[in-house]
C-alpha cells in the first residue's frame, strides 16, 4: 500500500535531524503508524499523540492492525503501539493541547524536541484544514513548544504538477503555511518528497528547525546516517532492521527539493532573481579555457614576499566564464572533516600544513550548520592568492576588479538569509564550484582578481 514508505519518510528525516530527540509530539496520526515509527528511536522517552478522533484510533486497530503494530520491537512493551509506556495519547484538539501545555513553559528539558504533523493535507477544502495551516496562533504555539534545537515536520500534500502555476495561485494553503513558518523565527527549512507512498503524486514534506545545528545533521553523508541508524534504532526480535526503506542512501535523496518544486517556485511573479542567475552554468555564456591562463609571480608592495597569481595569457572579453572545466572538482571539507583537521592539527604537523593550505586558498562557509571549506583543485585556486597585507582588490564596485563570482557571494547571502528557496537549495553546491565570469575585457598579461575573502597573513 505504500504506508510504510510514507510514514518512514515523514518521521525519520526529522528525527535524525535532531541529535537526541527525547520528547516528541504527533499531531493527528490516528492510525498509529506515525507513532510506530517514532517509538523505533531508543532516545525517545515520551511520545505524545494528539488525535481528536478516538473512534478512528479504535477502528484502525481493528481494520489496519499492522499500522500500529510494535510487536517486533526488542523491548518489554505491549504489541499495540498505542499502549507502549513511552506513548501518551491525548484525544483532544491540538491547538488547545499545545496552548494549555506549553503556553508558559520555558524550561528546555520540558519542551519538545520534534513535532510531527500528520493531519489533513493543506489543499483539503475543509474548515479544520484552515485552522491547522493558516492559524498564526496555532503555528506560534508549535514554535513556542519546541526546544532550542527543536525540529518540526509537516506533510504538505502532493507535489505540484510540472505545468502548475505558482503555488500562490494553485495551492494557497501551502503557500500561506510556508510564509507563516518563515516569519516565526525558524532558521532552516527543507522541502523533500517521497514517490513510493502509494499516493497519486509524489508526496511533499517540509522540515523546519529552530537552530542551525539541524542543517549539519540534515546534510550528513550516507555513512553518517547509517551509523546513526545503527546506534539509535531499536533492534527487532527477528533480527531484521526495524526500518524497511529508510537508510543513508534514502536520506541522501531527501536532502534536496525536487526539480518540479524548483520549476513551480520560479513561476512566481515577478520571477525571483535567483531563477535567472543561479541554476547551473548558463549555456549561452562562453568559456575561457584553462589554457588561456597561467600562474606566475605577481607584483607586491616593497618588502613583502613574492606571491603567485593567475594571469591571462590572451585577451579575454567581458562576459566569459573563467575555466569552468577547472572549477567543477573542488576539494570539499565538510564541517566534521574540517573540525577534525583543526583538532588533530595541534598534534600532527602534516595536518597543520593542510589547515594552512585550506586557510590560505579556501572559501569558508557555515551554510550547512558548521564551518566548512572549499578549495579549488586547479590553478583557479590562485585567483584567491594575489597579495599580502591587504594588497588585493575585494570589492565588486571598484574598477580594478577584473572578475567576480556570479553566484558565490551574491547568492550565498540569499541562501543564508532565506528559508524557503528550492532554487538555491537544489543548487547550493554549485556556488562552491566557482562560476567566475569576467566583468570587463581583460588584456593578456593582466592578473585575474576576485573579490572573495582572501587570507592576508604573510610569513
Amino acid at each position: 500500500s505504500g504506508e510504510v514508505q510514507y510514514h518512514e519518510a515523514l518521521v525519520h528525516p526529522a528525527m535524525f535531524a535532531h541529535p537526541n530527540p527525547k520528547r516528541v509530539a504527533i499531531v493527528g496520526g490516528g492510525e498509529g503508524a506515525t507513532l510506530r515509527e517514532v517509538l523505533k528511536h531508543k532516545t525517545v522517552e515520551k511520545a505524545y499523540m494528539i488525535e481528536i478522533d478516538e473512534e478512528m484510533v479504535r477502528l484502525s486497530r481493528d481494520h489496519l492492525p499492522g499500522w500500529s503494530d510494535c510487536s517486533n520491537l526488542e523491548e518489554n512493551s505491549p504489541d499495540w503501539c498505542i499502549e507502549n509506556p513511552r506513548a501518551d495519547v491525548q484525544y483532544t484538539n491540538a491547538l488547545t493541547w499545545f496552548v494549555e501545555n506549553y503556553g508558559d513553559v520555558t524550561e528546555d528539558s520540558q519542551l519538545l524536541d520534534v513535532i510531527i504533523m500528520d493531519a489533513l493535507d493543506p489543499e483539503d477544502s475543509v474548515e479544520f484544514c484552515d485552522a491547522l495551516y493558516n492559524n498564526g496562533v496555532f503555528l506560534q504555539s508549535l514554535y513556542d513548544s519546541l526546544s532550542e534545537d527543536g525540529v518540526l515536520v509537516i506533510q504538505v500534500g502532493g507535489s505540484p504538477e510540472p505545468n502548475a502555476p505558482s503555488e500562490t495561485f494553485s495551492n494557497k494553503n501551502r503557500a500561506l503555511l510556508i510564509d507563516h513558518l518563515q516569519k516565526l523565527g525558524f532558521t532552516s527549512m527543507h522541502l523533500y518528497h517521497e514517490s513510493h507512498g502509494g499516493l497519486f503524486l509524489p508526496w511533499n514534506y517540509l522540515v523546519v528547525s529552530k537552530s542551525g545545528k539541524a542543517r549539519k545533521h540534515w546534510y550528513a553523508n550516507e555513512a553518517q546516517i547509517s551509523l546513526a541508524i545503527r546506534q539509535r534504532i531499536l533492534p527487532t526480535k527477528t533480527g531484521e532492521s526495524a526500518l524497511r526503506y529508510f537508510d543513508g542512501a534514502t536520506m541522501a535523496s531527501y536532502q534536496f527539493p525536487s526539480k518540479r518544486s524548483e520549476t513551480v517556485y520560479c513561476r512566481h511573479q515577478p520571477t525571483p532573481e535567483e531563477c535567472l542567475d543561479s541554476r547551473g552554468f548558463v549555456p549561452s555564456v562562453p568559456n575561457a579555457p584553462l589554457e588561456w591562463l597561467e600562474v606566475k609571480e605577481n607584483e607586491n608592495e616593497a618588502g613583502s614576499r613574492p606571491e603567485k597569481g593567475l594571469f591571462a595569457k590572451v585577451d579575454i572579453p567581458k562576459g566569459h566564464y573563467v575555466a569552468i572545466e577547472g572549477s567543477i572538482n573542488p576539494l570539499y571539507f565538510p564541517p566534521d572533516t574540517y573540525k577534525l583537521i583543526i583538532e588533530m592539527g595541534e598534534e600532527v604537523e602534516r595536518l597543520q600544513a593542510l589547515q594552512m593550505y585550506t586557510d590560505e586558498y579556501g572559501f569558508k562557509s557555515s551554510i550547512d550548520g558548521g564551518l566548512e571549506v572549499t578549495v579549488d583543485s586547479s590553478i583557479l585556486s590562485f585567483v584567491n592568492n594575489h597579495g599580502c597585507n591587504n594588497t588585493y582588490n575585494i570589492r565588486d564596485d571598484t574598477g580594478d576588479v577584473n572578475l567576480v563570482s556570479r553566484v558565490s557571494r551574491q547568492n550565498r547571502t540569499i541562501l543564508e538569509n532565506t528559508l524557503f528557496n528550492p532554487v538555491l537549495d537544489r543548487n547550493d553546491r554549485f556556488p562552491r564550484m566557482g562560476g567566475h565570469i569576467t566583468q570587463r575585457d581583460i588584456q593578456a598579461g593582466e592578473e585575474m582578481l576576485s573579490n572573495n575573502y582572501l587570507a592576508s597573513s604573510c610569513a
